[in-house]
């Protein structure tokens, strides 16, 4: 994300006539749709702002939790850098570059499916026997109704400067995005104070302790939203990070930059290590020379969450 974002400045205000622009779209694309309901409840997890919120981690914990309770989840996903259209079902024979990072991911907890056309993938899902369709982002896309909507938030930087793209980081107006939430997730420390007018959750994702990695020294290497977030987890739960490559969000590494790690790693006599999200993105000769960490949801009021949940299985409102 540019800095800009996140101050008002004068960057930021001499770009607010194109933000104007794309709010105005927004709300016609809203306007002018008539959201399709499906057959079975949808679950959509989104955010307001571009950049990694920590979206794909509340997928993953929400089907988890559908499956424990004997539940069908499957995913939805627009399939982001991937270069398949769909809509099609994500298979072990797919790779980042066919169908995006997030869906590889989430297709090892439950079925996913990757499509533009989100009604006629939900269409595909729901002939599939889907009890349940989980929405991995979607919270611009009115082309379907929701029966839980969720909005994820960075609790570190917020909604930034509070401007919509390209003046800030917002995909919409803050108070539109809000009237149609019915849930909030607050993800790391709130040190932005954020207080909204709905139910709100807190968590914080936390990486696994590899015990053969904590002695170590430790090359961390990713490309996410923010890449920091990986980063200071880490330094946090006792790793040893002597080095940070950070990467755009969602690239695909190519052998010069793969080579330069490897290069690094013999040099400094350390491990590399990286996210699960990175980790489906590298070939398979270079998964056996990278550890991956993955991290997992800790809820500050998991009964809360669950009783939400409840509600959403027996078809009622929160």
């Amino acid at each position: 994300m540019p800095r800009f974002w996140f101050s008002k400045n004068i960057i930021s205000f001499l770009l607010l006539p194109i933000s104007l622009i794309y709010s105005l779209a927004t709300w016609l694309r809203f306007l002018m749709t008539s959201p399709t309901k499906c057959q079975v409840p949808i679950i959509c997890i989104g955010n307001l702002t571009v950049g990694g919120t920590g979206k794909t981690p509340v997928c993953i914990d929400i089907a988890s939790r559908l499956i424990t309770k004997k539940k069908n989840p499957h995913f939805l996903s627009r399939g982001y850098k991937g270069h398949l259209k769909g809509p099609l079902k994500v298979t072990k024979k797919h790779k980042a570059e066919h169908v995006g990072d997030e869906p590889l991911l989430l297709s090892q907890t439950a079925p996913c499916w990757i499509g533009a056309n989100r009604r006629l993938t939900a269409e595909m899902a729901t002939e599939d026997e889907a009890e349940f369709l989980i929405m991995d982002d979607g919270f611009q896309n009115p082309a379907l109704h929701k029966d839980l909507s969720v909005i994820v938030i960075d609790g570190v930087i917020g909604f930034g400067n509070g401007f919509v793209m390209p003046a800030g980081p917002l995909r919409e107006p803050i108070s539109s995005g809000l009237k149609r939430a019915d849930l909030a997730v607050i993800i790391g420390q709130n040190k932005k104070e954020i207080l909204l007018p709905l139910p709100t959750l807190h968590a914080t994702l936390v990486p696994e302790k590899v015990k053969k990695l904590m002695n170590k020294k430790l090359i961390a290497f990713t490309g996410i939203g923010r890449p920091t977030k990986f980063f200071d987890a880490l330094r946090h739960h006792g790793y040893d990070i002597t080095e940070e490559i950070p990467f755009p969000d969602h690239h695909l590494f190519n052998k010069k930059e793969l080579k330069m790690l490897q290069e690094r790693a013999k040099k400094q006599k350390a491990s590399l290590v990286t996210t699960e999200k990175d980790f489906v993105r590298l070939p398979k000769d270079m998964q056996k020379k990278v550890h991956m960490i993955k991290a997992s949801l800790v809820w500050d009021d998991e009964e809360k969450l669950e009783k939400i949940l409840e509600k959403v299985i027996n078809g009622k409102t929160l």
